[in-house]
């Protein structure tokens, strides 16, 4: 992708005190940046035609180059009071060479410009094959017309616990459970939490995945889960209470794929050719994954799959929760995230050049 830019301009979040950074890329997303900053500062500055440039650039750079200035140009134009910010967090999307698919105001720009056949061949791209398959659903069918019997939550948790350790007892002296048994015994794992914090499901998920990376962090950067491989930082996951707007949701949604092109472009920094990023976005009870990865010259941003994962916290939400797509998805999130062979083989390979090279000969004390 050449000199890659633009994600250190896509990062810009506070400009109010009227300074303009030194030079961080190259044109014309440079003037664009300024342009943003005087955009911020209410400045009166010469506005930069959204065909300014284009010649110089491929045409995805050129596209997301006239979405930028459109998007930030019309937040501009809006009255001090009524000024609309999600306009300049998707301007700043596109700065960092992202096509997010996820915004609906990127999608309808890109329909004007007669791009349609480039959005659906996008959203196409971050699918992921299979990501709402998985055994678990032959697992949640055995055990789910228990629940339809039961009309109490708890005494499913108690039939669950019995269940698991009769499961458990035949490997009571091996290391390990067989592999048939591991993905039954995880699955009633999860069930028994969710019976038991029905009314906080959030923290089960954030405990499963606790358990599985044991690497997580909850400071930092403002999301609830980092996931790091190494000390190197492959995902994160994003927790917002139900009654956030629509809005504040889109808003830090912008804000989460500028944190995932950041990752995205250190994990290239490191040596990995193919680098994409999974993430995940939990609002209340609702859950989405999504991933940026590379299209050609620019990432695209787009969702991982057409279902959200719905976490329950009734037992009729229970009931849907062994009926729909949501476990598989978080199985497939965990098993995902965790499938890191480029970065395993990249490190392997930095270590076995480091323990090649020949020690410095040290200096002859004089």
């Amino acid at each position: 992708m050449g000199q890659d830019p633009q994600v250190a301009a896509a990062n810009i979040t506070s400009t109010k005190n009227g300074k303009r950074p030194e030079s961080m890329t190259t044109e014309p997303w440079r003037s664009l940046v300024f342009q943003l900053i005087d955009t911020l500062n209410e400045k009166e500055t010469p506005r930069i035609a959204a065909t300014d440039y284009c010649a110089s650039l491929s045409t995805s750079h050129s596209l997301l180059y006239q979405h930028s200035v459109k998007t930030i140009s019309a937040y501009g134009i809006q009255e001090s009071k009524a000024k609309d910010i999600l306009l300049l967090k998707q301007a700043q999307d596109s700065m960092s060479c992202c096509l997010n698919t996820m915004s609906q105001r990127t999608c309808t720009d890109f329909h004007e410009m007669g791009q349609s056949s480039l959005i659906e061949a996008a959203k196409e791209f971050a699918t992921i094959p299979g990501f709402e398959d998985h055994p678990c659903y032959s697992i949640l069918d055995k055990y789910l017309p228990r629940l339809k019997k039961e009309q109490s939550v708890e005494k499913f948790g108690r039939f669950l616990v019995v269940q698991r350790g009769k499961l458990n007892e035949p490997a009571v002296d091996l290391d390990a459970l067989p592999p048939e048994l591991e993905v039954e015994d995880k699955v009633l794992d999860i069930l028994i939490k969710l019976g038991e914090q029905m009314l906080e499901a959030t923290k089960v998920i954030k405990k499963e995945l606790s358990d599985e990376f044991g690497d997580v962090s909850d400071s930092g950067r403002k999301c609830d889960l980092v996931f790091r491989f190494s000390g190197i930082e492959v995902s994160n996951i994003e927790f917002k209470r139900a009654e956030t707007s629509a809005r504040d949701l889109a808003v830090q949604s912008s804000k989460n794929v500028r944190l995932a092109r950041c990752i995205q472009e250190s994990h290239v920094k490191l040596g990995m050719s193919k680098a994409s990023v999974l993430m995940g976005d939990v609002a209340g009870f609702i859950g989405a994954f999504y991933q940026l990865k590379y299209m050609g010259d620019i990432t695209i941003a787009g969702t991982t799959a057409s279902s959200t994962a719905q976490l329950p916290r009734s037992r009729g939400a229970l009931l849907a929760f062994m009926q729909d797509k949501s476990l598989a998805m978080l199985f497939n999130y965990v098993r995902k995230v965790m499938s890191l062979e480029e970065m395993k083989e990249m490190m392997s390979t930095q270590e076995a050049r480091r323990d090649s090279s020949p020690s410095p000969t040290p200096r002859p004390r004089k």
